[in-house]
């Protein structure tokens, strides 16, 4: 696709001219309609950041260039230029030639910004030279200056030019300190009638450092001038202009009556309009800056230019605007209200003013840039792109708007990590409500991860031949569908029972629970027959619709979120694609802490409470038998899904391809998403768009290979790519590390209940409120420390490596920070002092109680507990009114010492106060096992070759999905269960466990965490040492390049480095 970046239309041709309103004139609109520069399709090679600069004694047109490997600002190589002879109404360009003189070694040069200089002939060609590999993002951030403020000058129009001339310590000096960064232009300098040379730039300065982390304070940008009075021999650069923030600008000398000239300049600022200052002392400072209406910008401002001429006859005062976009022709009312030098001297100026920016006007929808603007935007043209030729786009249609896209995606895919994550939220409720065993309730869950793994690959292997906006609409309508699913069995099955035991409820269902031995005879237990003609068949009809209902879940996910990222890569700008990917990124992550909000909200009311009994009930979440509204979750989920999958419905099949570039310093959230450095070393010469587009799939792997061949091709792919030592270990690492989290994930807040005898929803207010928003952290600084830092191979080894042993340090405390089981009496008991059953033998006898009952009371005086009031051998109960509530006691019970009162409930843990310590330290842990994400997904992506990558990654992903997502419930699951002393039963099978041995569960829970963390660090200690010894080998073979060399690689661009030179 070609890309012409400089002048196309006599008004680009001539607003940068930087020479006399003559030469101006004589220039007509048919002349210029070529481009000069244009995009090299086979190679890749972009051009960036035009200048023109008119020569007039030899009538000859100076077009500068960046040239660059990419389109990104830490692609660009070197300069190019193309001269053109004008001659009469047109202009002859001679061939495109690089600048070789004007760089320096090690450095990138930037930004050109020419000036002519009227008395000698000399053209001075101003740039900046940055360190190769090092982004404008990072100095900011760092407040770490990489940029050399240089130029070069020619005495014959540019036919020949002189060596490079670094001015950084002579313009600037000791106040580089303060600048983070700078650049000069973009654009052209102006020569002013006191011959004094200006080149605009800008700075982004910051007054000092934050003491702690010695990064800087309160950076922002402001434009300043660097001028010369002695036509070009030492330059020095004025007072920075605020406090607005201004960045690129453009300046242009105007004329008054009876006045001195003043210097005029726009400058680009975030604020919608451009800023505007005047100076009165030729660029040393401006005044104070004011915001024009008159002159609308993009939400982010852009780049644009100005030139000043004199006015035609009898048109004063006479603004001209031939369109939305046109250049704009006024007499600037800042020349008349802001500026009155001398008294009694008229201030009407004698010179127009011509604008030339893309512009939005308050009120009005968005604007499509039309060609003039584009090139004063900084960005890459689409001439043959469907942007700029389907007549729809030139309208407001929300629907063909990718920002709008992003923006319905991120909701969507909140909404729907919040429905998945939400049953593990009420895990433990669920078992509960239905009798459920933790081996099965970990299968459950796993079952969101069957039906989407078995049809990713189909579905990303037909990804680009269907309406993926309708595809994605439908995978969210099933996605909600099994939401409502899930809620199913609640509205089918009886309401819940349990052993009534408030006083409001003196009745024979709570007498039931007492030794009545003189007025009950023991119920009979229902045969095995009897159950399984209808609580059996109930049971497994519930279980049957969960399980479906999970894997619909994960069947309607597929499409979404591989069809999106690769939607939204296809029809963003690539360079804005990273940023978008970022911010989609950054919602969904927010997605499970929210589920585990919405779990712990919704688990503080009771499970029935669409159909309270009369006179409600007196149970407490506190209380072992309370059950929360854990279907009310999964209905509000679904409901968020089906309003987010609505819009996707009326989005097109392909969306005009987005035209403009935001600028690098607004990546901000892109850096944190971005698994890859974009350093040149790179090979995979990916932007982060295109690695991210794949994670969760094959996405476009092979649109043109048919099923056939495709089925063919994969496992020769397959094991080349699993021979490769450093992806291997990278995935086993990440194998075991994404086992730990789901472990975690799904029974973190089981065992956090019975650890510490906490309620449900207090467990999930914990994980969501501390240990989710820790991960993303970890996530997101993993990220920022690639992407800031530039780390190559062998240190992003080492940051996983760090991460994996910290976390692995983290995880040693744990197993002495927890709560022993209290005494049970006929469960568990102290050897030392056998009180209960085992002091009174054959107290209980007599009884007949219920094997299948829990109504757990407590003796208050030993803390012991006893499964009902019929095994404490109670014969009685009363009411005892409290401050806040009744409190039911039971008395004379013949298996307690003294025969005295027990009551209602589980005994107290002692230890309760030690939840928040080991949450803190568990918080701490994924944090720092978040850190690993992204450096090892770098590791992955550089440990393949290039033709393997899409597929490597979706190797990973089905590797994770099979060994660690699925697997791992299942098995932390079933070593819970190994840990349960006293089983419920139910039709004289195993339902639910009642107690568990905590120090046990503890250890199992515990150490299965600390067997995963301890897999994943020695699989990150190997790939060091891998990559260790390639470094080592790469090394011997590697060689300093020549002086001689250097030109050599400005004319062919950036060479290669080894993988960690960059490091």
């Amino acid at each position: 696709m070609e890309e012409p970046l400089a002048p196309s239309s006599a008004s680009r041709a001539t607003e940068e001219p930087g020479s006399r309103a003559e030469i101006m004139e004589e220039v007509t609109s048919s002349s210029f309609n070529n481009p000069l520069f244009q995009q090299e399709d086979k190679k890749g090679i972009t051009y960036r950041i035009p200048a023109l600069l008119y020569v007039p004694p030899t009538c000859t047109f100076l077009a500068f260039a960046e040239r660059r490997s990419t389109s990104r600002d830490v692609d660009a190589l070197y300069l190019v230029l193309r001269r053109g002879l004008r001659t009469g109404h047109s202009v002859q360009w001679g061939p495109l030639k690089p600048l070789v003189e004007a760089s320096l070694p090690g450095h990138r040069t930037m930004n050109p910004c020419p000036v002519w200089e009227q008395k000698s002939g000399c053209v001075y060609l101003f740039f900046i030279c940055v360190r190769n590999q090092v982004t404008e993002c990072r100095q900011i951030f760092l407040g770490k200056n990489a940029a050399r403020l240089c130029f070069v000058c020619s005495q014959d129009a540019g036919c020949s030019w002189s060596e490079v001339r670094d001015l950084t310590e002579d313009v600037i000096g000791s106040e580089l300190k303060h600048w983070a960064t700078f650049a000069v232009g973009p654009g052209h300098g102006i020569q002013l009638q006191s011959g004094r040379l200006v080149i605009p730039a800008y700075a982004y300065y910051f007054p000092y450092r934050c003491l702690c982390f010695a990064l800087p304070c309160k950076t922002k940008p402001h434009s300043l001038m660097i001028y010369s009075d002695d036509f070009g021999v030492t330059w020095h650069h004025g007072k920075l202009i605020r406090p607005l923030v201004t960045v690129e600008c453009q300046v242009a000398e105007v004329t008054r009556k009876a006045a001195h000239p003043v210097l005029y300049c726009s400058a680009r600022t975030p604020n919608r309009y451009r800023a505007e200052a005047l100076s009165t002392d030729h660029g040393e400072c401006f005044q104070r800056q004011t915001l024009n209406p008159q002159l609308c910008e993009p939400p982010h401002g852009c780049q644009g230019s100005v030139v000043s001429f004199r006015p035609l006859e009898n048109t004063r005062r006479y603004q001209y605007t031939g369109g939305k976009d046109a250049p704009t022709i006024q007499e600037s009312p800042l020349l008349d209200n802001s500026l009155r030098l001398e008294e009694g001297a008229g201030t009407a100026s004698e010179t127009w003013l011509l604008y030339s920016h893309p512009t939005r006007p308050a009120g009005e929808g968005p604007q499509m840039p039309d060609k003039d603007s584009k090139a004063t935007m900084d960005t890459e043209d689409t001439y043959g792109s469907k942007a700029s030729s389907e007549p729809q786009n030139l309208r407001p249609r929300v629907f063909h708007s990718i920002k709008f896209f992003v923006l319905c995606h991120s909701l969507l895919q909140l909404a729907q990590l919040m429905i998945s994550g939400y049953l593990k939220s009420s895990i433990s409720t669920v078992e509960k409500r239905f009798g459920l065993s933790s081996q099965t309730s970990g299968l459950l869950a796993a079952f969101n991860e069957v039906g989407n793994t078995a049809l990713i690959v189909f579905v990303s292997y037909f990804g680009s031949r269907v309406h993926r906006p309708r595809m994605i609409g439908c995978g969210a309508v099933l996605v909600a569908l099994a939401g409502l699913l899930m809620t199913l069995p609640h509205f089918i099955s009886e309401p819940y029972r349990y052993d009534h035991s408030s006083p409001e409820d003196m009745s024979q269902d709570s007498e039931a629970s007492l030794c009545l031995p003189m007025t009950s005879a023991p119920a009979p237990t229902p045969s095995n027959g009897s159950c399984s003609s209808y609580t059996e068949a109930q049971h497994l009809s519930v279980v049957g619709i969960m399980f479906i209902a999970q894997t619909l879940l994960g069947v309607g996910g597929v499409p979404i979120q591989p069809f999106g990222i690769s939607y939204i890569d296809d029809f963003a700008h690539h360079s804005n694609s990273p940023l978008y990917l970022g911010i989609l990124f950054a919602v969904t992550m927010m997605g499970p802490g929210m589920a585990y909000g919405l779990g712990s909200l919704m688990l503080r009311l009771y499970v029935d409470i669409d159909r309270m009994p009369e006179g409600g009930i007196n149970l407490t979440s506190k209380d072992p038998r309370w059950v929360g509204a854990w279907w009310l979750g999964f209905l509000i989920s679904a409901g968020m899904v089906a309003l987010a999958a609505s819009p996707y419905f009326f989005f097109p099949r392909e969306m005009p391809k987005e035209t403009h570039e935001l600028r690098c310093r607004r990546k901000v959230l892109a850096d944190a998403a971005s698994p890859v450095s974009k350093g040149e070393n790179s090979p995979s010469e990916q932007n982060p768009g295109e690695s991210l587009k794949k994670q969760d799939g094959l996405v476009q792997i092979a649109p043109n290979l048919s099923v056939i061949k495709f089925i063919k091709v994969f496992p020769r792919v397959l094991l080349r790519t699993l021979r490769h030592p450093i992806f291997l270990l990278v995935v086993l690492s990440q194998v075991c590390m994404s086992c730990m989290v789901a472990g975690m994930a799904t029974f973190l807040p089981k065992f956090l209940e019975r650890q510490f005898s906490i309620t449900a929803s207090y467990a999930n207010l914990l994980i969501g409120g501390l240990t989710i928003p820790s991960a993303i952290v970890g996530i997101v600084v993993g990220g920022v420390l690639v992407k800031r830092l530039h780390l190559g191979p062998m240190r992003c080894g080492a940051l996983c490596l760090l991460g994996s042993l910290l976390c692995l340090l983290f995880n040693l405390p744990l197993f002495f920070i927890g709560c022993s089981t209290h005494q049970i009496a006929g469960i568990i008991h102290q050897p030392s002092t056998q009180p209960g059953l085992e002091l009174f033998p054959g107290c209980a006898e007599p009884c007949s109680c219920p094997s299948d009952d829990f109504n757990p009371v407590c003796d208050p005086s030993t803390r012991v507990e006893y499964i009902t009031p019929c095994h404490a051998g109670c014969t009685s109960q009363v009411a005892q009114e409290g401050l806040d509530k009744s409190q039911v006691l039971y008395t004379n019970c013949s298996c307690v010492s003294g025969r005295g009162p027990v009551l209602a409930g589980s005994c107290d843990s002692a230890c309760s106060h030690l939840v928040l310590p080991f949450i803190l330290l568990v918080s701490l842990g994924a944090a720092l096992a978040s850190l690993t994400h992204t450096p090892s997904f770098m590791l992955i992506l550089r440990g393949v070759k290039k033709e393997d990558k899409t597929l490597a990654v979706g190797i990973q992903f089905m590797l994770l999905r099979v060994l660690a997502w699925m697997p791992s419930p299942v098995i932390h699951g079933s070593a819970i269960d190994t840990t349960c002393v006293h089983w419920a039963l139910s039709c004289g099978r195993r339902a639910v466990c009642r107690y568990y041995d905590n120090d046990l569960l503890r250890n199992r829970f515990i150490g299965l965490q600390f067997f995963f963390k301890t897999g994943s660090l020695v699989c990150f200690a190997l790939v060091l040492a891998i990559l260790r010894q390639q470094s080592k080998e790469a090394g011997h073979k590697s060689t300093t390049s020549s002086p001689g060399l250097e030109q050599q690689r400005l004319m062919s661009g950036p060479k290669k480095q080894p993988e960690d030179s960059s490091v």
